[in-house]
């Protein structure tokens, strides 16, 4: 399933220091969408996000003359969401923000990777960050700020523009705008730069989200580090105490079972097990047991029990003498 946008709904700030900003939520939202939020003013680092919302990074360019930043948060939906979300400032100026819902994104690894970038240093075109993904199917996403005089910088060849607003704060304004691109294969995702020259700074985030069922990183299985390649599990973790190695998401291993050393080959058990007190021997997950010390073969029906206990066998056998 490919990772498509729910919504993008856009508000403007307060306008004044100490403010807050209430986005409503995407229209549509439901449990399990991803939501990204971006936050932009003259200083992202007291912006604080509602309850259940975290931080992917909060940046400001350093610029004294005419200063941005934009904070970027994100949380998976649950099965009640609020019909908005009240973003707060410590004491900077909130210019606005966007909340974007995005579906089929993984609910595990909110992002397979990010990175972003800035500058103080005045006329220039704002661009994105050179980023590597792992996943096929991921969603690229540019989240832009900008402080200029001139036209916003909406335009970015080899992507789709999903917003851009302006905001008066003053002498200057503040351009939002973000971008979207689907990567068909993983790889690398060259940095690009907007059409639109701004007469000031600017900070970009770039990031992209994994597709649903992918897992970035490292996890814990069991209580050991798992890594994740290509949303299957390569790591040792334990089974039923006992080490073992999962190869292209199956158990390669040796558990215990009954007492029994088990081996775990392709996700089944090879193994020699006691049932009724007589040895079992486990081939390709089907249980084989041996009566009278001949084997018996059991049909498909029957694995799922052993037909005699040892006090039916004697019985068994008592009745085939007479």
């Amino acid at each position: 399933m490919a990772i498509s946008q729910r919504n993008v709904v856009s508000n403007g700030g307060s306008g004044n220091t100490a403010g807050t900003l209430t986005i409503n939520a995407p229209t549509g939202t439901a449990s399990g969408d991803v939501l990204f939020a971006c936050i932009v003013g003259t200083s992202a680092t007291d912006f604080t996000p509602p309850s259940g919302w975290s931080t992917l990074i909060a940046l400001n360019n350093g610029d004294g003359t005419a200063p941005v930043g934009e904070a970027v948060f994100y949380k998976v939906a649950g099965a009640s969401e609020p019909a908005s979300y009240t973003f707060t400032s410590a004491g900077a100026t909130i210019a606005g923000g966007i909340v974007a819902g995005y579906i089929g994104a993984s609910l595990v690894s909110h992002y397979d990777t990010w990175a972003s970038a800035f500058t103080a240093a005045h006329g220039g075109s704002p661009a994105s960050s050179a980023i590597t993904t792992s996943f096929a199917g991921d969603l690229a996403l540019v989240f832009m700020v900008s402080a200029t005089t001139a036209s916003v910088p909406n335009a970015m060849t080899g992507w789709t523009n999903i917003y851009g607003v302006v905001h008066g704060i003053g002498s200057y304004q503040i351009d939002r705008v973000g971008f979207s691109q689907s990567i068909a294969a993983p790889g690398a995702v060259a940095s690009a730069s907007t059409t639109a020259t701004v007469t000031d700074g600017w900070v970009s985030v770039t990031l992209a989200l994994p597709p649903l069922g992918c897992i970035a990183g490292s996890v814990s299985v069991a209580g050991h580090s798992v890594a994740s390649v290509n949303a299957q599990l390569q790591g040792t973790a334990k089974v039923a105490g006992h080490s073992a190695a999962t190869g292209s998401a199956q158990l390669q291993a040796t558990a215990n079972l009954l007492g029994k050393s088990q081996a775990v080959v392709g996700g089944q058990l090879q193994a020699q097990v006691k049932v009724a007190g007589h040895s079992v021997t486990s081939v390709n997950g089907l249980l084989v047991p041996r009566f009278f010390g001949a084997p018996v073969a059991t049909t498909s029906n029957q694995q799922s029990e052993i037909v005699a206990t040892a006090n039916q066998q004697a019985s068994i056998a008592e009745t085939s003498r007479t």
